[in-house]
């Protein structure tokens, strides 16, 4: 997590690896990150195999690292990039998806920062680029898409029903393409949160 306050010495340990006495950068540059989301989310890939490819994108190949060590690594990696203090779902529903959304993420970058992200490939931290992202203004484009894909039509039907059909449509326009497995997970969380408010 991107924190101004916390020491260098800090950011070293979550930004290094060390293995027999060497030290490894891991390599948390954003787009390296969001291929890793696109990697764990494969549900016909054994875990084991998450595990070691997780490794490879973070660190490198060629260590003679235990696999148990290398699971460990990687969920101190996970760990690190779950730790934020924003949420980029609402309700249990998902409203941001990095692949779907890709061009609407980098033409609010260039837009509100001048930041051209394919240039930063390889480059941008991801916790720089997470923090950009989550302050985007609600004019950027991403935002809009996000609020639309938030936003309940039913609490316009009765005082505005042009709107609410618009947004209904809007919603279908920019809805996050799903699996029926994903879908249902989506149903669950948002039960979930619902049953949470009670």
């Amino acid at each position: 997590m991107l924190d101004i306050v916390r020491d260098r010495g800090s950011d070293d340990a979550i930004y290094t690896f060390k293995w027999k006495g060497e030290e490894y950068l891991i390599d948390y540059s954003y787009d390296n990150v969001l291929r890793w989301f696109d990697l764990i989310a494969k549900p016909d890939l054994p875990e084991y195999v998450k595990v070691l490819h997780s490794f490879s994108m973070f660190i490198g190949d060629g260590l003679d690292v235990p696999v148990e060590t290398q699971s460990q690594v990687v969920q101190q990696i996970s760990d690190s990039i779950a730790e934020s203090p924003y949420d980029f779902s609402s309700g249990g529903k998902k409203v941001l998806d990095y692949s779907q959304d890709s061009e609407a993420i980098y033409a609010s970058f260039l837009k509100e920062y001048g930041i051209d992200l394919i240039d930063e490939k390889a480059r941008l931290d991801y916790f720089k680029f997470r923090a950009l992202l989550s302050n985007l203004s609600d004019k950027a484009p991403i935002k809009e898409i996000m609020r639309i894909r938030s936003e309940n039509p039913a609490k316009y039907v009765q005082d505005n029903p042009e709107y609410a059909n618009a947004l209904v449509q809007q919603q279908n326009d920019y809805a996050i393409k799903m699996t029926d497995e994903q879908r249902e997970q989506e149903r669950q969380n948002q039960l979930d949160n619902a049953l949470k408010g009670l």
